[in-house]
């Protein structure tokens, strides 16, 4: 479940070559593009990004109805996820964590206006009904580490992906912060 933080909306106005009528003064679009950012329970403050392109199919109508298609990117938390510090550097990682789960979800759906603004002022309340999948998309997560080099008998620095046995390909390696999120493997 998401709620839309910020947007911002566009709309397409149909040619028309009469005049306007006081029984015309609704929206007077053809289509409207929407997007904006979205948080939810399992995403932290900032939780991905969604764009919706809204069709009217029936203007005429009582009810006037419109098809639309949405398309949102969203970063997916586990509720255990907490930050842990290195004593060392100062710098944050989450310890544990192994991969990024981003949710794509397409969506193909209807919105019903059912009752109408009146035209002295009011509210108009819409009833919307979408359907479509949940892709789940995996993305390493990176930590940067300080390990001694045995042949040269320093420490280095590196950024690898986080697993279990760390230490095993690494001897004695500290997690120093995390690697970024861009980051790609040093090897």
């Amino acid at each position: 479940m998401s709620i839309l933080t910020f947007s911002s909306a566009f709309a397409q106005r149909r040619n028309t070559t009469t005049e306007k009528t006081n029984d015309d003064n609704d929206d007077n679009y053809t289509s409207s593009s929407l997007f904006g950012l979205t948080t939810g329970t399992n995403s932290g403050l900032l939780g991905g990004f969604m764009y919706r392109k809204t069709f009217i199919t029936a203007k005429k109508s009582e009810n006037q109805q419109y098809h639309y298609i949405n398309l949102e990117l969203v970063n997916v938390k586990h509720y255990r996820e907490y930050s842990s510090s290195n004593t060392t550097s100062g710098r944050n990682f989450i310890d544990g964590k192994i991969n990024y789960l981003f949710a794509v979800r397409p969506q193909y759906g209807r919105l019903i206006s059912l009752f109408k603004k009146s035209p002295e002022g009011g509210v108009t309340i819409n009833g919307i009904i979408a359907a479509g999948p949940t892709i789940g998309l995996l993305k390493p997560y990176f930590v940067e580490i300080t390990y001694l080099d045995a042949t040269t008998n320093r420490a280095k620095y590196v950024s690898v992906p986080n697993a279990a046995d760390l230490t095993v390909n690494y001897p004695r390696a500290q997690v120093a912060g995390e690697g970024g999120f861009l980051k790609v493997s040093d090897k």
